[in-house]
């Protein structure tokens, strides 16, 4: 497999390894006393308990790391080496955070698709094996926002529960965020210029086209039509996952002039509701949004859910239209990880549409959810 060093995605607004979820190894590059590893004492905003402001860190940055681990299916571990730095800022406005893989590669043994570039984590999923001696992702996250000079008063809140004063900004969201650009949720072509890294398409570009009177593919444009594409305020999300989502094309930020950094690597900031992957703060999030639709698209293989209900599909014991949703991705193949028996409402042994009907109508109460 060819691999390739590749840059970052951000959000704006001595070594150590610890095992997290167990599906991620992070290896933190803060030197002793500051960062994740600041011994000032504080109460935890997680538990309520004393602690350490980088224990409260690094616990925050757990929880979102067992988001990912619980939605992908990851079964070669992926290294995460990780800091938390004074990234600056003003008052008024800081770079969060910033995350994004290593490398990438293509035509490694059980690629979904040939000649097309997918990030190193995703390629060793796909794989079977470790193709590299060296970690998967890196992310950064800004330390200066727990001063009172970059963005005011305004501090980082480390709780993982969404409730978060109005002072206070999210980490555990911004984490989220980040571990996605990580894991391929960002484009490796050079935005500036529209070239493709390498020369070679990746699977998130792969995704992108632009409508208007161009209404052209980004896999099919030159180097100077993507370049004009990427700031157009034209692009959106091809994927069929994600338009059977929205039922239609999902906007992705292109604005005029290019914002490094940001451009084409982001849902666009119209949407509504709010969407995790958009390229500014916008709210806390306890989830994945569109995301998980997106990831689809984007092959990464999806970890099985193991219902407590027929019916309940996405095994948020419930069933109703999201449930409906995932049965008829299911039909069309949008979706994998579905086990039949939580999906077969009808017992006529198929995932389909049919069975999205029953689900709605059990939402609604115009049909009792089976008992087997």
């Amino acid at each position: 497999m060819k691999t390739h060093t590749l840059l970052l995605a951000a959000l704006l607004i001595g070594l150590a390894s610890t095992q997290t979820a167990a599906q991620f190894i992070v290896t933190i590059l803060d030197q002793p006393g500051e960062g994740f590893n600041d011994l000032t004492p504080r109460t935890s905003d997680i538990d309520g308990l004393p602690t350490t402001l980088g224990e409260d860190r690094l616990n925050c940055l757990s929880a979102a790391l067992q988001v990912w681990a619980n939605y992908l299916d990851i079964t070669v571990p992926l290294e995460l080496e990780i800091t938390f730095d004074p990234l600056g800022g003003s008052p008024n406005s800081a770079i969060l955070g910033f995350a994004g893989p290593n490398s990438a590669g293509d035509n490694f043994p059980g690629a979904p698709l040939p000649n097309m570039l997918f990030t190193l984590g995703q390629a060793n999923q796909h794989a079977g094996f470790d193709q590299a001696n060296f970690a998967e992702m890196t992310a950064s996250f800004n330390s200066d926002v727990d001063g009172n000079i970059v963005l005011g008063d305004t501090v980082w809140d480390y709780g993982i529960d969404g409730i978060v004063p109005f002072d206070k900004l999210d980490f555990f969201s911004v984490v989220l965020h980040e571990l996605g650009h990580g894991l391929g949720f960002l484009s490796l072509m050079d935005g500036e210029t529209g070239e493709l890294f390498m020369g070679v398409n990746d699977i998130f570009t792969n995704h992108l086209h632009q409508q208007g009177l161009v209404n052209k593919d980004y896999a099919d444009m030159t180097d100077l039509e993507r370049q004009a594409a990427n700031i157009s305020g034209e692009v959106v999300w091809k994927g069929d996952a994600v338009v059977a989502a929205q039922l239609a094309p999902e906007p992705i930020y292109a604005p005029n002039p290019y914002e490094s950094g940001s451009s084409v690597s982001h849902w666009d900031t119209t949407a509504s509701p709010n969407l995790l992957m958009e390229p500014s703060y916008t709210q806390p999030f306890l989830a994945l949004s569109l995301e998980e639709e997106a990831f689809v698209d984007l092959f990464w293989p999806i970890a099985v859910v193991v219902p407590t209900m027929v019916g309940d599909v996405n095994g948020d014991d419930a069933i109703n239209s999201t449930d409906a949703l995932w049965m008829i991705q299911v039909e069309f193949g949008l979706r994998t990880g579905v086990l039949l028996e939580s999906c077969d409402l009808n017992g006529d042994n198929f995932c389909n549409s049919t069975d999205a009907l029953w689900a709605i109508q059990i939402e609604f109460g115009l049909r009792e959810a089976p008992t087997r």
